[in-house]
């Protein structure tokens, strides 16, 4: 895995904010608006989540992919 810790850190605090039944927003992920914009396009082109509204706020749902990438980290 080459990216960058905080990218890491972002992308599993906005799926276990979806996995936890919330909707992740910047600022409750401690993220600007354009790295939360970016960081969510970069969720959805990697098959983690599904159904994805870009904005201030994601709504979408953990695929499968997501679920083992958020697995993937915690056991490492």
């Amino acid at each position: 895995m080459d990216e960058d810790l905080y990218i890491i850190n972002a992308k599993a605090t906005i799926l276990s904010s979806l996995l936890n039944g919330n909707i992740p927003s910047a600022e409750e992920c401690h993220l600007t608006a354009e790295e939360f914009n970016k960081i969510c396009g970069m969720l959805y082109n990697e098959g983690f989540v599904r159904r994805t509204n870009l904005g201030n706020a994601l709504n979408a749902e953990v695929s499968d992919k997501g679920m083992s990438f958020l697995h993937m980290i915690t056991e490492a």
